[in-house]
C-alpha cells in the first residue's frame, strides 16, 4: 500500500520546471517530523487538497538525506503526472511516506557503473548530492537520453566529476550519438566489467535489455541492480 510507514506533512515550497516535460518539486517539512530515507530510495506522495492528486504515487527522491527539504523530479508521462504539471502550486500540502526501495549504491562493490535513462536519472542525482567531500567508490556514470534537450541536472554531475577524481561522467544522446549499449560502456570504463557493481534506472525495456546483455558478458547477476518502478 505504501502507507505502512509513518506519514509526514510537507508543504510545496517550489515547483521548478526543468525541461519541457519535467518538474522538480521542492517540499518543506510542515511539522516537527521529517521523512527519513537513504539516497536512492523513493517515497509515496499525495496532495489532499486536490481530488485527482490525493491518490498516492511513488517517486524517487532526488535530494540528499543531508538536506532539510525534500526534492522529487516528476516527468509528465501519464494522466496523473500530466495533471500534476498543470495543477500543482506552491503552498499546497503534501503527505509523504517512505523511504522505500533497496537501490543503494553504498552496499555495492568498490568499482561501479551507474546507467540512467531519461527521468531514471533521479536516484543518481540523490547519490551525487549525497557524496559530500569524498567519493569512496570508483564510479562511471552514463546518462542516456533521446535528445540533448531532455538532459536534467547535467551541470551537477559535471561539477561532482570535477570535485571527485573517482567519478567519471558520460552523456549519450541517442538521436545524435547512437544508442548506448553495454559494449560501449565496457569500452569506456577502466578495468574489467565483471568486477563492477552495475546500477540501472530508466525505462523498463532499456534496463532489462541492458541487464540481460551484461549477464551475457559474464557480469554476475548479483552485481546488477535495477530500480524497476514505473514513472507514471
Amino acid at each position: 500500500s505504501g502507507w505502512l510507514r509513518p506519514t509526514f506533512p510537507y508543504t510545496v515550497a517550489q515547483v521548478n520546471p526543468l525541461s519541457g516535460t519535467a518538474t522538480e518539486v521542492v517540499l518543506q517539512p510542515a511539522g516537527s517530523g521529517r521523512l527519513s530515507y537513504e539516497a536512492g530510495q523513493f517515497l509515496f506522495i499525495r496532495f489532499e487538497e486536490d481530488k485527482v492528486l490525493s491518490e498516492p504515487h511513488p517517486f524517487t527522491i532526488s535530494s540528499s538525506p543531508r538536506e532539510e527539504n525534500l526534492r522529487v523530479s516528476i516527468r509528465a508521462a501519464g494522466d496523473w503526472t500530466g495533471y500534476l504539471h498543470q495543477n500543482l502550486k506552491a503552498g499546497m500540502t503534501a503527505k509523504v511516506s517512505g523511504g522505500h526501495g533497496r537501490f543503494l549504491y553504498k552496499d555495492g562493490g568498490d568499482e561501479q557503473i551507474w546507467i540512467a535513462g531519461g527521468i531514471g536519472v533521479t536516484p543518481f542525482v540523490s547519490w551525487v548530492r549525497d557524496l559530500g567531500d569524498n567519493c569512496p567508490k570508483k564510479i562511471d556514470f552514463f546518462y542516456t537520453v533521446r535528445h540533448a534537450s531532455e538532459v536534467l541536472f547535467w551541470d551537477e554531475f559535471e561539477t561532482a566529476a570535477d570535485q571527485h577524481e573517482n567519478l567519471n561522467v558520460h552523456l549519450q544522446a541517442s538521436s545524435s550519438d547512437g544508442r548506448l549499449t553495454p559494449e560501449l560502456v565496457a569500452q569506456q570504463v577502466q578495468g574489467d566489467i565483471q568486477n563492477k557493481s552495475i546500477y540501472l534506472c530508466g525505462p523498463i525495456k532499456m534496463t532489462e535489455g541492458m541487464a540481460d546483455r551484461f549477464k551475457e558478458m559474464w557480469v554476475p547477476a548479483g552485481q546488477i541492480h535495477f530500480e524497476e518502478f514505473n514513472f507514471r
